[in-house]
This record gives C-alpha cells, structure tokens and sequence, in this order.
C-alpha cells in the first residue's frame, strides 16, 4: 500500500507557529478555533494581506523554526512505515516555491535522506524537470500509485476524492465536513 502525506496540518502544526507570530510581533489577535472551513494557506495569506504584512517572511521564518514540531506520534508513526514497508515516505505539499529549501532542511532534521521524497504542486510550475510538475495533488497521487492520501485541505480532499483516491482525514477546525463523527 502506498500512502502520500500531506506536510502542514497532517504531519505538523505550521499554523500554531504561524498564528504565534502574527500574535505577539504583529499584535493581530488570531484564534485557531475561529478558523472554519477555509484552507491554511489561502487563510494566512488573506490576513497578511489585509494588515500589509509581507507573508512569505513570516512563512519562511515560520518554516525555519527549531520548535516547529512534528504532531505527537506522527515521528514514530512514519519511522515504523519505513521500517514495515521498506518504503520512502511521500510527502505532497502545496508549500510556496521559496520555501523548498526550508522544508528539506526541516525534514532531514527528523528523516535520512534516502527515506523520503517531497513533491510540491503549485498553480504555476516551477519546477525544472517538466516531469514532475504538478499543479494538483491528485496527479502526484495518481502517477505515483499512492492508494490514501492523508490531507486536511477541503479543497485537495475534495480533489483527491473526484479522481478516485481514498483520503484519510485528519480532524481540523477547517474540515469537520468530512467527519462522520463530530
């Protein structure tokens, strides 16, 4: 079975670091719970934009942060997939261009090398090899084989379920729509 991970609120907790930001440098009151049913990215940047701040300093600064933390017992979690499937592990991110270089970087903090790979997908290409562009996440599923995709973004879930990808989703102010439970 091939599973594909999505990084920001599946793996770890960027918008706590992000909103921690916002609060005490920038003095804009931001509570997570009061997020519903948008998109983490398009979120920030909707704020940043409306109080004319620059967001990709604060992305960036956010993504360079020693305590931004993977959720509790993801480590283990992707460190037993490794060792029971002999397998890297696939993270599928919509993170902005600027911040590859962060996100490998903060990866291989907890991960070896050889032991993931990382594709972005972005509504304009910007990677070199025209192969492994990818304006959706549902692509890199698809050409991958990825049978489940963890994915806490509506409109990635929404996606990823029209082409025929089973999604696992894990619970978010923004996607308690696809819970059954709530």
């Amino acid at each position: 079975m091939n599973i594909g991970f999505d990084l920001d609120g599946c793996v770890v907790d960027f918008c706590t670091s992000f909103f921690n930001i916002m609060n005490n440098r920038y003095q804009i009151p931001v509570d997570r719970c009061n997020i519903n049913m948008v998109t983490e990215y398009d979120m920030l940047l909707k704020m940043c934009s409306d109080n004319g701040i620059d967001s990709t300093s604060i992305i960036r600064e956010t993504l360079s942060h020693s305590t931004l933390d993977m959720y509790p017992d993801v480590y283990t979690t992707l460190l037993r997939y490794i060792y029971w499937h002999h397998k890297k592990i696939i993270f599928i991110t919509s993170r902005p261009k600027n911040c590859c270089d962060l996100t490998y970087r903060w990866l291989r903090h907890y991960l070896k090398p050889k032991d993931f790979s990382v594709y972005y997908v972005s509504d304009s290409c910007y990677i070199e090899e025209p192969d492994t562009c990818y304006h959706e996440k549902y692509e890199v599923c698809k050409d991958l084989n990825i049978d489940i995709m963890i994915e806490d973004a509506p409109k990635h879930i929404d996606l990823l379920m029209k082409h025929g990808i089973y999604v696992a989703v894990p619970l978010m102010p923004w996607n308690t729509r696809y819970c059954i439970n709530k």
